[in-house]
């Protein structure tokens, strides 16, 4: 078997459905399993999901175990030659995985290989591609001063070694992750995809950023910036400094100290549910004008052109949705990506649900509509 995806999912079924549906499209011409891990989601998911993809194995935990080791719980029962590490609110096209793959056979001493990432919005996301972070890095960072903390030498769309690639995308042998031993579970969320990255560094591997491929991240859904992420987030580096530094007692203490004081006096931006996409002019992209009247009659937007062309002018419109009963991933993608069209919201209607999702930023939870009767 070519390929073993891992994703840990946590209450995001209706993200989750789209990433599989686009995981199916792309992986056609190779041999792939799925593993979704579920950290208790207590909810639906598992009924919404089973049964719609192909080469789909379930864990069902009935308690969160955290990211780290939910992983290391689906790697286990990996069979692939390769182990793709995957957040359940990323979409991925055939040309970024068959490109990915291709690329990573060509080198020997790989350790982690990651993607260029967009987020919902269609804009480039810095963490695609990272610096290792030292204690000085770390304080910088802690500090708000973040260019030292990615790794901004290397173009966004080229190829070449980085430090740290994000545990949304990571791509691995599965013997070589089997043989670091995967994700260090002293973390439980955050944290770990630095670490292990470093233990591959430390152990003579090579890491790689392929910026030739793109995936979409909205991340608004797995990383809500409020109070608990960012005592998680900060919290592990905590851990990470004390376990890769342990000889900067200073500085080690001094970024525990930031910590507290950070997350006791941090503004948190609002986090919580898009605004819904009523009363906006809308461009709905797709293949059926029964659709596209059940789509109007529920959104009710003040403006509404159904079609195939976006050749128009657009200046007068506010949200963009995208039929993925018509389009593919790698068209998909590329719409996101293009600049035209990046002051527009961008949802995507869900093939074989009456859903429409999207986000529009990395910190915020993204926006779900259900369409009724959707045909």
């Amino acid at each position: 078997m070519d390929l073993s995806i891992v994703i840990v999912h946590f209450r995001v079924k209706e993200f989750l459905w789209l990433c599989l549906s686009s995981l199916q499209e792309a992986c056609a011409s190779i041999s792939y399993e799925i593993i979704v891990v579920d950290n208790a989601s207590q909810d639906e998911s598992q009924d919404f999901i089973v049964g719609h993809f192909k080469n789909l194995h379930w864990i069902q935990n009935t308690e969160n175990l955290g990211f780290a080791k939910a992983n290391n719980q689906g790697v286990d029962k990996a069979k692939g030659k390769y182990v793709l590490i995957l957040n359940p609110d990323t979409v991925l096209s055939k040309k970024s995985i068959e490109s990915f793959i291709s690329f990573a056979s060509t080198k020997n001493n790989f350790g982690v290989i990651g993607l260029k990432m967009i987020d919902g919005g269609g804009l480039y996301l810095p963490e695609s591609k990272r610096n290792i972070p030292t204690p000085f890095i770390a304080l910088k960072k802690l500090l708000g001063k973040n260019k030292a903390y990615y790794a901004d030498d290397l173009n966004n769309k080229d190829v070449g070694e980085v430090d740290v690639l994000p545990g949304a995308c990571m791509l691995l042998k599965r013997s070589v992750y089997v043989d670091v031993g995967g994700f260090s579970e002293d973390f439980f969320m955050y944290g770990e995809d630095i670490d292990l990255c470093f233990r591959l560094l430390k152990e003579g591997f090579k890491n790689y950023y392929f910026g030739y491929g793109t995936m979409i991240h909205f991340k608004g859904e797995s990383t809500r910036k409020d109070a608990v992420y960012y005592k998680n987030f900060y919290g592990a580096l905590q851990i990470y400094f004390e376990k890769h530094y342990n000889n900067y007692a200073v500085l080690r203490h001094l970024n525990k100290f930031l910590v507290k004081s950070l997350i006791v006096s941090k503004t948190y931006r609002k986090s919580g549910k898009l605004k819904s996409t009523k009363k906006e002019n809308i461009i709905y992209l797709g293949n059926r004008s029964e659709r596209s009247e059940q789509i109007r009659s529920t959104l009710s937007p003040k403006k509404w052109i159904y079609t195939f062309d976006i050749e128009k002018d657009l200046g007068e419109y506010d949200t963009l949705l995208i039929d993925q009963d018509y389009f593919g991933f790698d068209q998909i993608i590329d719409f996101f990506q293009q600049k035209k069209l990046l002051h527009l919201k961008k949802r995507i209607v869900l093939k074989g649900k009456n859903i429409v999702l999207g986000s529009d930023d990395s910190d915020q939870q993204g926006e779900i509509l259900m369409i009724h009767q959707l045909t």
